[in-house]
């Protein structure tokens, strides 16, 4: 990694105080980017990091209307967001970026039971759904079976 690798990918650090990277675009780790949206800003960085040990380029949002300013300007392949944010939560989020840009691969994340979010777990458009707590491992099933397997990237 040369010096504006490493800087790139220092201002993508989930542990930056800063959560909302709109000066960079996410790091290239392996061609793999993902943008993680949450409010609440510890959940934000748990994912965050997770998702930077295993091999991706994060970048974040605290909110669905960054997150969708953010994602026009630097698409990724993988969203992970939360389900219950103010303005636009997450399942309008996934949707409205998957219109635009398909390939993208949309996990929403939520505390609510199964049976609250039951109708738009059937919803084609949304990869897959994350119930919190979650594990490492979870998280890593999740993205497998999602056809972004992490073997040999990062994964611990």
């Amino acid at each position: 990694m040369d010096d504006t690798q490493r800087d790139r990918h220092s201002r993508l650090s989930p542990l930056a105080p800063e959560i909302s990277r709109t000066d960079s675009k996410p790091a290239e780790t392996e061609g793999l980017t993902a943008m993680v949206v949450d409010d609440d800003q510890i959940m934000l960085r748990l994912a965050a990091n997770l998702l930077t040990h295993f091999g991706f380029g994060v970048s974040t949002a605290g909110g669905g209307k960054k997150a969708l300013f953010e994602f026009q300007r630097w698409p990724c392949e993988l969203l992970l967001t939360d389900y219950e944010m103010p303005a636009i939560n997450g399942y309008q989020l996934s949707c409205r970026i998957k219109s635009r840009f398909p390939q993208t691969r949309a996990v929403v994340m939520t505390s609510n039971r199964r049976a609250t979010v039951a109708e738009l777990m059937n919803d084609s458009r949304i990869d897959g759904w994350l119930f919190k707590p979650f594990s490492r491992g979870e998280l890593r099933d999740l993205l497998s079976r999602i056809g972004m397997p992490i073997e040999g990237r990062g994964a611990f």
